[in-house]
């Protein structure tokens, strides 16, 4: 791999975890001086960055079309779509690509393409739990809480740490009935996200609301 392309999955990368941080762990965006805004932007010109520098990698135009994913706008989402689509061209069996364009088809409402998408991607045997977690959401978007929970239950075996996980399986367990598990999974994430929790979980049902409003197909 050339020096320019490792360069340019460096800045994909660090989009990426900028925009991690500005939608779930705002808090700690403190630490580093820098704004919700701030880092957004931050993110848009690594994402773009990483694109100039290597315009034969999906990687980049990944960032950028998830970060586009964070406006509130039809234009932003087809245009999201576009970019993702793309990235997906340069390489069909890149694993981020796919299921970053099943969350824009989710998001867009169509969720049966969305659920192909992702199961493409759990088929090959990915090993990390986000393909799963999508999986879940999609099946909790078709009312299936019993499906999603068998999703969650895998994906926080292989991240038992991830605090985000853990609040989707909670919501997974109340919408199967289970109100104990839901407790108890609702305790163990506050314990693992700390002062970050109350965001992160603002931020989870918003989503949840926003998808909502798109409807199914």
């Amino acid at each position: 791999m050339k020096s320019e392309e490792i360069d340019s999955l460096a800045r994909a990368t660090m989009a990426h975890g900028l925009l991690q941080l500005a939608l779930h762990f705002p808090d700690l965006l403190d630490e580093l001086n820098l704004t919700i805004v701030g880092a957004l932007e931050r993110a848009l010109v690594l994402a773009e960055e990483a694109i100039s520098q290597a315009p034969n990698l999906p990687d980049g135009y990944v960032a950028l079309g998830r970060l586009l994913l964070c406006h509130d706008d039809p234009d932003a989402l087809a245009e999201a779509r576009d970019i993702l689509e793309h990235a997906l061209k340069l390489d069909p069996e890149h694993d981020a690509s796919l299921i970053a364009v099943a969350t824009v088809l989710r998001e867009s409402g169509d969720r049966s393409k969305a659920l192909q998408h992702t199961e493409s991607v759990i088929r090959r045997g990915n090993g990390q739990p986000q393909p799963l977690v999508l999986r879940a959401l999609l099946h909790l978007d078709n009312d299936d809480a019993v499906a999603a929970r068998r999703d969650l239950e895998r994906a926080v075996q292989i991240a038992p740490d991830a605090g985000l996980f853990l609040l989707d399986a909670a919501f997974a367990a109340s919408k199967d009935g289970d109100d104990a598990a839901a407790l108890n999974l609702h305790n163990r994430s506050r314990e693992l996200l700390g002062r970050a929790f109350t965001a992160t979980a603002k931020a989870l049902a918003l989503q949840r609301t926003s998808v909502d409003e798109n409807g199914q197909t």
